[in-house]
């Protein structure tokens, strides 16, 4: 049977993330600036709409999914609107797996602010990381995930 909140919600991105502290695995849905999250098991299985409103929208596209890094799923937001229709990258989410707590890290500053801009993320010998391609050059950046 599919819950009527799996089955009401628009598509997105998904993550599946692991918690070491608390043994479980867990899968993020991120659609229209909100986070529902199914536990795999115990009691608390199930779809579940998360307390908070996410706190920013997701980069739309597919070069750059959700990745996880030491028990905790990180993912490039999309950044406000700009007048001029340049698009850049925006804060770095990253939600807890286990608390499920949410925070967001800004992205560095690539030198170049009024340039179209693309950041990926991934992961890296444990570390989150960033490409940000501007101008046509690539710059590589490692960021924090630590609460």
């Amino acid at each position: 049977m599919i819950s009527p909140l799996a089955r009401s919600a628009p598509a997105g991105h998904v993550a599946l993330g692991f918690s070491p502290t608390t043994n479980e695995y867990k899968l993020f849905r991120f659609a229209d600036r909100m986070i529902d999250v199914y536990t795999l098991a115990g009691e608390g299985s199930g779809w579940r709409r998360h307390q908070l409103l996410h706190p920013c929208r997701l980069v739309e596209n597919h070069h750059s999914p959700p990745v996880v890094v030491g028990g905790k799923i990180c993912a490039v937001a999309a950044a406000p609107p700009h007048p001029q229709q340049i698009e850049r990258p925006g804060a770095v989410l990253v939600i807890d797996v286990a608390s499920e707590v949410a925070f967001t890290y800004n992205t560095p500053d690539y030198g170049y602010p009024f340039a179209d801009a693309t950041a990926s993320a991934f992961e890296l010998h444990g570390r989150l990381c960033l490409a940000i391609n501007v101008v046509n050059r690539v710059q590589f950046w490692a960021m924090p995930v630590e609460l």
